[in-house]
């Protein structure tokens, strides 16, 4: 077997080596014949590495000054993608960063990657902060696989800017995101777009202030899927943008253990989208499942566009729209919806909705049906204005069973002549 030898490397540190290998073999003693030593010719065999690790500092990154680290930082990056399994290290400290010649709107970028590693000393102790004034992606990672982006902080600084990312990642797979922080981005603080982006994983992540969506993730390629948001905390999404949300899905995902906070009136807090011109096929066969999602007026909480979604255990709080459901086939179960407009809002375009241990209450309408075939069971609504269930034309074939309605305005109000409880 060759040896295997771990090494650091630096900027200085290049070069093949080989080790020469004298192998001694001997003969044990018998009892009738004396004692032999056979020495073996040398023999040449390259050694064999574990993934190196690149130190940023000695490519000159310092994050106890002033300067600017953006070449520093891209040169260990670089040297990283040579060595397939390699890491760039970065300690704790504060690297600025801006868009350098040739101006391509991004600071950092990973390209072409296989197996490399960008890590800091903690979300709390490495920060990468954009200085530069051009509007620029902070990292872009393309056409790349297995990469892993953990334990930093990105600020954005976005006043003053329009169309900056945090990190985008285009035409690639298997990209891990984890334990980061990521503030102050005028546009997307995560953005999975243009061509194959497939088995993206996205892990104990706190977004906040971004001017655009949280994550916004694209199926511009038509085939994107594998996508894992999990421990994901988005906080004040859609600052500057209109229509914006905090999770933004087009393309097949599982979401679980997510929160979404301080959604400004327009926006969502978390969309399955349907499908679009420009940005391909929809967030069909999504699952969500643990999410808290607080709003101001004006805004929603969830918004089911896409088919074939289902959502589960989860909360909405102040919204004006908890549960907003477009697509068919939804399937939302044990979710509670408090001080709304509308708890839960089954819409004219939506078919074949259920509707299973949810709460809507102290809301103007705990469920408001205008889609057809709508199953409603084991629900709560209470305290609601006007009705626990309202029923409006064309919301033909509602079937309700084993429902609490209790302290609404109406208990059912049906101007669809369905058949009652």
């Amino acid at each position: 077997m060759s040896p295997v030898v771990s090494i650091r490397w630096s900027k200085r540190q290049w070069g093949a080596l080989l080790v020469m290998v004298n192998v001694a073999a001997c003969v044990s003693r018998s009892a009738d014949a004396p004692t032999r030593h056979l020495e073996a010719a040398p023999v040449e065999r390259p050694l064999r590495f574990e993934p190196s690790v690149l130190e940023a500092a000695d490519f000159g990154a310092d994050g106890a000054d002033e300067q600017d680290d953006t070449a520093a930082i891209q040169s260990a990056v670089t040297a990283a993608q040579a060595i397939p399994g390699a890491r760039v290290q970065l300690a704790a400290g504060v690297f600025y960063l801006s868009d350098v010649n040739p101006h391509d709107q991004v600071c950092l970028g990973i390209v072409g990657a296989r197996g490399l590693t960008l890590q800091g000393a903690g979300a709390g102790s490495t920060r990468l902060v954009l200085r530069s004034k051009p509007d620029a992606h902070v990292l872009s990672i393309a056409g790349s696989e297995s990469v892993r982006v953990s334990d930093l902080s990105i600020d954005g600084t976005r006043m003053g800017r329009r169309g900056t990312h945090g990190i985008r990642v285009a035409d690639s797979t298997g990209i891990t995101l984890r334990s980061l922080e990521i503030h102050s981005v005028a546009h997307y603080g995560i953005g999975l777009q243009r061509g194959v982006v497939r088995g993206i994983s996205i892990e104990g992540v706190q977004i906040d202030d971004t001017g655009g969506d949280g994550v916004d993730f694209k199926n511009t390629a038509a085939q994107n899927d594998e996508i894992v948001i999990e421990d994901v905390r988005v906080s004040r999404p859609g600052q500057t943008s209109p229509r914006q949300a905090g999770l933004d899905i087009r393309g097949r995902a599982r979401l679980s253990n997510v929160e979404v906070s301080h959604v400004p009136a327009g926006a969502t807090g978390i969309r399955f989208r349907e499908d679009g011109p420009d940005t391909g096929p929809g967030g069909h066969g999504s699952y969500l499942s643990g999410f808290a999602v607080t709003g101001a007026p004006g805004s929603i909480g969830v918004a089911i566009a896409a088919n074939d979604v289902r959502v589960s255990d989860g909360s909405v709080v102040g919204t004006d729209t908890g549960v907003d459901i477009l697509g068919d086939r939804a399937r939302v179960s044990s979710v509670l919806v408090r001080g709304a407009r509308y708890a839960f809002r089954i819409e004219v375009a939506a078919q074949q909705t259920f509707l299973q241990g949810c709460r809507g209450e102290s809301s103007r309408a705990g469920v408001w049906v205008e889609g057809k075939s709508t199953q409603i069971s084991r629900s709560i609504f209470q305290r609601n204005e006007r009705c626990g269930v309202c029923l409006r034309p064309g919301s033909l074939g509602t079937h309700l069973a084993d429902n609490e309605l209790a302290g609404n305005g109406k208990t059912v109000e049906d101007d669809a002549g369905n058949a009652g409880e």
